[in-house]
Parts: structure tokens; sequence; C-alpha cells
């Protein structure tokens, strides 16, 4: 299969191109390296192409390419960042999504595979949330990403276009730059102990997670794009594992046994204290896609050499 992969040279889509291509794929990778970079494909350059653009100018121009499936990654991931510039982060979170949809359309393509977010159920507090929860998203960055799986899910009734949004719950793992304005907490808070710098978190640490190793979510990536049947429309990539900012302190100050200097300041706009999803409907379609705890994960993640 021919496969697009929209945001192909950051950090979730650089494993998903590598999981599609370890599963025999052609890939094409478009990215603007807004917050990619080619180092991060610099192993695969080779078995790719890569097209330097933004994806809503591909997708509104004439040279969006006969593909068999999208994965559309390409997104500013950052509720923060969608606050302060709501416009800016709705064209690409929002608009981008539609304009995959109708390229997709006008060329035949079967499916598209969408990075969705918990952020869609907000605070809702009956956990774990599974995909029939209640969505109520607190900021702009929720409301884009369940804008868009209307939008596709519109487009799968129209049009018979297969689409798949994947609800990512808090993903980390080797690749993820701690230097970004998008990075999650596990790469800053590992950045502050190997420099031995103090490490901040905003609320009182016993906030909780649900964090899935980014290798696991690249294998259900690769599988929900080339499944030659079509995989469930919305799941849940999620562990069902509640875990800790605090906890994951602990494992870092274990692992590197040396104490960590935390400063705890006042939670910010928009943060949701916790977030635990139920893994069912994707243990369900795939009942192998988890191999890695977050221990093994962070355990990876520290004893290997700075991305």
């Amino acid at each position: 299969m021919r496969v697009l992969v929209t945001g192909g040279a950051g950090f979730i889509g650089s494993h998903a191109t590598e999981a599609l291509l370890e599963l025999g794929a052609e890939v094409i990778i478009v990215d603007d390296l807004r917050s990619g970079s080619l180092e991060n494909i610099e192993n695969i350059r080779d078995r790719v192409t890569f097209l330097k653009c933004c994806v809503l100018d591909l997708c509104n121009g004439k040279d969006f390419p006969h593909v068999d499936a999208v994965v559309h990654l390409a997104a500013i991931p950052s509720v923060q960042a969608s606050l302060d510039h709501p416009v800016e982060t709705h064209r690409v979170n929002y608009e981008a999504t539609l304009a995959v949809a109708e390229a997709c359309r006008k060329t035949h393509c079967k499916r598209i595979v969408f990075a969705s977010s918990a952020a869609v159920y907000g605070t809702e507090g009956n956990l774990p949330l599974n995909e029939l929860s209640p969505l109520k998203p607190i900021s702009h960055y929720g409301a884009d990403k369940l804008a868009s799986e209307t939008i596709l899910s519109v487009y799968a009734d129209l049009y018979r276009l297969e689409t798949v949004s994947l609800r990512f719950f808090n993903v980390f793992g080797p690749r993820q730059d701690p230097k970004s304005p998008y990075s999650g907490v596990m790469s800053l808070f590992i950045e502050a102990a190997r420099n031995g710098n103090r490490i901040t978190v905003y609320g009182d640490g016993h906030q909780t997670r649900d964090f899935v190793f980014v290798k696991d979510l690249a294998g259900v990536i690769a599988k929900a794009t080339l499944a030659p049947g079509a995989p469930p429309r919305i799941m849940n990539v999620a562990t069902g594992e509640a875990t800790s900012l605090n906890d994951i302190l602990e494992i870092i100050r274990s692992s590197l046994k040396s104490p960590l200097e935390v400063t705890y300041q006042d939670r910010r706009s928009g943060d949701i204290r916790h977030s635990q999803g139920d893994p069912s409907r994707i243990n369900a379609w795939d009942p192998e896609w988890k191999t890695t705890s977050v221990a093994s994960g962070l355990s990876q993640l520290l004893t290997t050499a700075p991305q």
C-alpha cells in the first residue's frame, strides 16, 4: 500500500513511518518541519519520499498524491498553544483535517487514520474513559480534535471513506524533544534530571495520566492503516493504567539514584487533573498491541543517550 503520513518527521510520525515501512508500505512524508526534524527520519530517509510543505498547501493545490491511505498526524499538539493562539491552531488542528478528507475524497483514497486525543473528553469524572463517555473538551485543542472526528465521520457516512480516529492518551518515548514548546512532561522531567536542573510541576503532582509508549502507538497506527478490513471508527489508545506525576518523579529518582529538586507551581488553565482510558475496544481489536510498561519505557529513555 502507498501511504501518506502528514507530520511524518515528528516525534510520533517518525515512529509511525518506521512501523509502516516494517509492514511493507510505501511511505510519502509531508512535513513543514515546524515541530518535526529531519534527524528523526535520518535512518529511513532513503526509504521514503519527503515533501517539505504545509499539509494545507498540499491539499489545496493540484499535487496531492494518489495514495491508498493517509495517516494524519500533523498538528500543533499543545493545549496551551491553542489557548494562546486559537485561530492559528484551529487552522492546523481542524481545517487541515477537513482539507485532508476532501483531498482523499477527490483522489479516491480508501482510508484516513487520524490522530485524535483524550482531550475530547475534557474533565469527565467517570474513569476510566471509554469511547461512549461524554465529550466535553475544555480547550480549543480538544474542541478542534472533536470537530475533526465529527467531520471525518461525516465523510465516512457520505462518501464511504474509511476513517479511524485514534484517541491518543499521553504518549512518551524516544525523539520527544524537551526543547520543543509542545514537549510532553516525561521528556521535560528527564532532561531536567539529567542536567541536574530543578523540575517544575504544575499542580501538586498527584494528577494522573495514562501513559502510552510511542513504539506501541506506532504499531497501532500502522496496523490500523494497513488492515485489510476497516478497524473501529473510534478507539482509545490507552493502557487503562493511571500514573501520577509524582510516581514518574520517583521512578526517575530511583533510576538515576540521585535526588531531584522539584518545584510545585499553580496548575495551568486547561489542564485536566485525572485522565485514564478504557482500552477494552483496542484490546479486542488487537490484543497484543501494548508491550511496554511505563517503568520499562522510562528505563529505555534513561539508559539511552539523549535524542
